[in-house]
């Protein structure tokens, strides 16, 4: 069908990470699979990935711009957030996960397998996409949505929130008004 055209390059960060559980395989068939219905993925995402080296040694930038920061700081990790488009979590079983808590906290979508708190603090279509199952289809289908509907929310760094007031979010008082203004 036909893609829409957004003249930005989406940013998505994922958590790179050897084990089965993570799902990062599930990721690397997805990005290959959505490569061959969206020839030029590579000019529409790029894909920032933190943790080992299992993304970059998959070799997922023969499909997308991709770019491997490794083990990243705790402050580096929050900034990233705030930096990306999108954050990407590809588990198959995970009890938190915390990165899911810390970027509805912090205002950044959300694409994730209907795993842990995802279903709890995830408004689907809202502040994030829930895949229909754990599957690299489901991821296929949930990053081709995501391309094809994504609008920036703020058009320059005048509209972004203060970086103060963004890390207080992160103590619990914060998340949990964070929460409270979501569900509000």
């Amino acid at each position: 069908h036909n893609r829409k055209r957004s003249g930005k390059k989406v940013t998505l960060l994922i958590r790179s990470s050897g084990e089965y559980r993570k799902g990062c395989d599930l990721f690397v068939s997805a990005i290959k699979a959505v490569s061959e219905k969206m020839p030029d993925i590579r000019t529409r995402l790029k894909v920032i990935s933190i943790g080992d080296d299992t993304l970059k040694d998959a070799r997922i930038d023969k499909y997308v711009d991709h770019v491997a920061r490794g083990h990243v700081e705790r402050d580096e990790v929050i900034s990233l957030y705030r930096s990306v488009d999108a954050f990407i979590m590809t588990s198959r079983e995970d009890v938190g996960p915390l990165m899911i808590n810390e970027c509805v906290a912090l205002g950044t979508f959300v694409i994730s397998t209907p795993i842990g708190v995802a279903n709890d603090l995830i408004i689907d279509r809202q502040n994030g996409l829930i895949m229909r199952d754990i599957s690299s289809e489901a991821i296929g289908e949930s990053l081709l949505e995501f391309l094809d509907n994504y609008r920036p929310p703020h058009s320059g760094a005048a509209d972004l929130p203060d970086s103060k007031a963004s890390r207080s979010k992160l103590t619990f008082e914060g998340f949990i008004q964070a929460m409270m203004d979501t569900i509000h």
